[in-house]
Parts: structure tokens; C-alpha cells; sequence
């Protein structure tokens, strides 16, 4: 997982949720040159990508790629009661040793009003949650153990129902 050392406390980002990607957020215009890319999933049926801006270590954007089976309907109650922090995460980047770090292992996704939330490990709780009011990363004992999407629209709220949500249990 990641190790949380600061915040950068301006907040620029783009949240787009699309018919291809189901969500993707991104904090950066132009290209990133050579940005770290920390990846958990079992990478056929689950992938979420976070990405780090190599000089300075800020978390710079997270896609959705690969949901997973499961998408469970009630967000975490330590999530939902999480501190909010404004800005984007800076991580450790000490233990990334190579443009991208693979973490295999099942991430849970939760869709629940307004809101969708990726969780890496429930093992560990959140204190706070660093972002603004759309994105956010969960941070607990200095890791980054979760992402969140929040004041989803009614139509991104469609478009990801579409994709993450299998026909039969809609």
C-alpha cells in the first residue's frame, strides 16, 4: 500500500465517468512524465490504478478499470464517517522502485447514493479522507486504504449502474 507523507494542498481534477472507463479521475493537464503507477487487483476481473507524479510524489490521478464481481450496496461505516482534508495525497515514493508496483489482491467496491467507494484493505479503518468534494483517498495509520466518488450525478450514476452493476441483480 501506499505510505502517506503530506498533503499538497491545492486541488485541480477532473472526475469523468464514461461509457469505456467506468470512472477515472485526473489532476494534471497535459502528460505526466514517467509517473509511478500503483495497481491492486487480481488484474482479469479487478483493476484500480493509482497515479503518482515522479518528482514529487503527489497522487496526480486513480482509474477504475476492472470492477470485480461483487458491488456491494452500503459504503463502509468507516468510511462514511471519515475526517475530510483538502488536497491531494503525497506518498512515499521510496518504495516504488519501478514505473509500476502490482499488488495482487481483491479490492471491494461500493455504490451507495451518491457515492462510490473502493476499498484496498478492511483491515484498516480510515481517519481521514484526503480530496475535495468529489475524489477523495482514505487514509489510515499513514496508509492509503481506499478512493472515493462522491456527488455523482444522476447520469454518472447511470452510466457506472451500467457497467458495474451485472443485469440480472439491477
Amino acid at each position: 500500500m501506499l505510505k502517506l507523507i503530506g498533503i499538497y494542498s491545492k486541488f485541480e481534477g477532473e472526475l469523468v465517468v464514461d461509457p469505456y472507463v467506468p470512472i477515472k479521475f485526473k489532476a494534471y493537464t497535459g502528460v505526466l512524465i514517467e509517473p509511478y503507477r500503483w495497481r491492486v487487483g487480481d488484474f482479469s476481473k479487478s483493476l484500480f490504478e493509482i497515479t503518482i507524479e515522479r518528482s514529487t510524489g503527489i497522487v496526480r490521478g486513480a482509474t477504475l478499470t476492472l470492477p470485480g464481481s461483487a458491488i456491494g450496496r452500503t459504503v463502509p461505516a468507516e468510511y462514511r464517517q471519515a475526517r475530510h482534508e483538502e488536497g491531494l495525497p503525497i506518498v512515499d515514493t521510496a518504495e516504488l522502485n519501478a514505473s509500476v508496483t502490482d499488488e495482487t489482491g481483491e479490492f471491494s467496491v461500493s455504490m451507495n447514493g451518491d457515492q462510490l467507494v473502493i476499498v484496498f484493505d478492511r483491515s484498516i479503518d480510515p481517519e481521514t479522507v484526503v480530496g475535495d468534494s468529489r475524489v477523495g483517498f482514505f487514509v489510515g495509520h499513514n496508509l492509503i486504504c481506499g478512493a472515493g466518488f462522491f456527488e455523482l450525478s444522476r447520469e454518472e450514476k447511470e452510466l457506472l449502474k451500467g457497467q458495474l452493476i451485472p443485469p440480472l441483480s439491477r
